[in-house]
């Protein structure tokens, strides 16, 4: 932790320590195997609704259709190239709603989703009512997202939208 003379350098920093702490928490073995899911997951998805954040506007291909990242869904970024996805609308708001909302504010995941410690080729698994998360391949993806992503954008967006005002 750092001080700041601007809000970019901030988000910047942040989300590298969101992704140092999520690297942590993965390599953390708990008694039965697991990792430090919960902290994992929440602090990624706080990454991907940053990179939705700041990369507001650009296009993605949702059920076949290019289609904005707006202000009310950010987890379109999930499609963008940068996380390289290609979930339905659909699966997508079934991960915002399943995870990143009740484990951010209560500390809870809706019932009929779990998360996997297991490295998994794709970072989310659909079966009928049932969406898992592998923590790691979730990891991969953002921390790779994070590496190409064009950091001028966060200054841009925290200028143009007036993030943090």
């Amino acid at each position: 932790m750092s001080s700041h003379s601007n809000p970019w350098s901030l988000a910047e920093e942040a989300i590298e320590e969101y992704l140092t702490a999520t690297r942590d928490c993965i390599g953390h073995a708990k008694p039965d195997g697991g990792v430090l899911g919960y902290p994992a997951v929440l602090l990624l998805l706080c990454v991907v609704n940053a990179l939705g954040t700041y990369l507001r506007n650009e296009s993605v291909t949702i059920n076949g259709r290019h289609q904005t990242i707006t202000k009310g869904e950010p987890f379109r970024v999930l499609n963008h190239p940068l996380l390289k996805q290609q979930l339905s609308d659909a699966q997508i708001k079934r991960v915002e709603k399943a995870f990143r909302n009740p484990l951010a504010h209560n500390a809870l995941i809706a019932v009929g989703v779990g998360l996997t410690p297991a490295k998994t080729g794709s970072p989310f698994e659909f079966s009928g009512n049932e969406v898992w998360i592998s923590v790691p391949a979730l990891y991969e993806i953002a921390a790779d997202a994070w590496t190409h992503f064009d950091k001028a954008k966060i200054k841009y967006a925290i200028q143009t939208f007036k993030l943090g005002s």
